[in-house]
């Protein structure tokens, strides 16, 4: 799951948007019903979804919600001349411990998984008895700012 930035603004691959400010785009990449980009499941079709995204209006910005999303995505864009925070901010929306590790700590959101499955689990399990639940829950997060976000654009 990716989300590309267009026009200094955020759009999230495969998840509910964040921001989106309309742009113009030539040729975008196919969208789901959130207008999100959609790309299959090889790193050939993600690698395709990314060159598309970048072919004539580059966002401003990425997050990505998986590690090894985010890595692929970043040596793909680095293999193409972008780099973060340079010309590019990266960011996950998952933690790695592999974050810290890297020259440049990933920007990205820390939670606690746990709190989520805990819910998952007390939800099916009503489900299961077929009791109604629609709770919705909220999870703490802390945003890790790290190095991989740069400046916005000037315009």
């Amino acid at each position: 799951m990716v989300v590309a930035a267009v026009n200094s603004a955020a759009t999230v691959l495969g998840r509910a948007p964040l921001v989106v400010k309309v742009g113009v785009i030539v040729e975008a990449a196919p969208t789901n019903s959130y207008h999100l980009p959609v790309w299959g499941n090889t790193p050939a079709e993600f690698h395709q979804c990314l060159d598309t995204i970048f072919r004539h209006t580059p966002p401003t910005a990425l997050v990505i919600s998986e590690a090894k999303l985010f890595s692929a995505a970043r040596d793909h864009l680095s293999q193409r001349g972008i780099t973060a925070p340079r010309d590019i901010s990266l960011i996950c929306d998952d933690p790695d411990i592999s974050f810290s590790w890297c020259d440049q700590e990933v920007a990205h959101f820390r939670w606690d998984f746990a709190l989520i499955e805990r819910r998952v689990l007390r939800w099916a399990n009503h489900v299961a008895r077929g009791k109604e639940d629609r709770k919705q829950s909220v999870v703490q997060s802390e945003f890790i700012e790290g190095g991989t976000i740069g400046p916005a654009p000037e315009s």
